[in-house]
């Protein structure tokens, strides 16, 4: 047996639907996705703004071999000469025993680029502190030197949390 919708009720009911359809094809249009999407961390993965895969990329195309490092600082190599380990603000605190096996890392000729507070005071820099309000919008930095890599670049964007 069919349910009788009296005619109010289903005018009421159309209304309804067309402006549901209405607002959400609108809602379609307008929404555009974040290309990337950001991690929260500077992964060589993401291309975010915060993300690293442009950097990890222009090194390949440099010609220097880029590896993502995945292992403990244990295993990294012996022979350290011409290698570069960068410290993309890590997010897991080192104990004391990484610490020295990075200085013995940096003795045997090793190089390390460590960025935001957590990779200075994993190098051992207990300068650096967080701002005490992060800065969520992003500040314009002009380069300070002309540079080949600069020429097309006289200008970045990057937002400020770090002393």
């Amino acid at each position: 047996m069919r349910a009788a919708i009296d005619s109010d009720d289903r005018k009421l009911l159309i209304i309804t639907g067309a402006l549901f359809a209405v607002v959400s094809i609108a809602g379609l249009m307008v929404w555009r996705p974040q290309a990337g999407g950001s991690a929260g961390f500077p992964s060589s993965y993401s291309t975010a703004s915060d993300g690293a895969e442009a950097a990890y990329l222009l090194l390949e195309e440099l010609g220097c071999r880029a590896e993502r490092w995945t292992r403990p600082p244990g295993d990294l190599p012996e022979a350290a000469q011409g290698t570069v380990l960068v410290l993309a603000e890590p997010f897991i605190p080192a104990s004391a025993d990484e610490r020295s096996i990075i200085r013995a890392f940096l003795n045997r000729g090793g190089k390390v680029l460590g960025t935001g507070s957590a990779g200075a005071t994993l190098l051992g820099d207990n300068r650096a502190q967080n701002t005490p309000a992060p800065e969520l919008e992003e500040k314009r930095f002009l380069a300070e030197s002309p540079a080949p890599l600069k020429r097309d670049a006289p200008e970045i964007m990057m937002k400020g949390g770090t002393r």
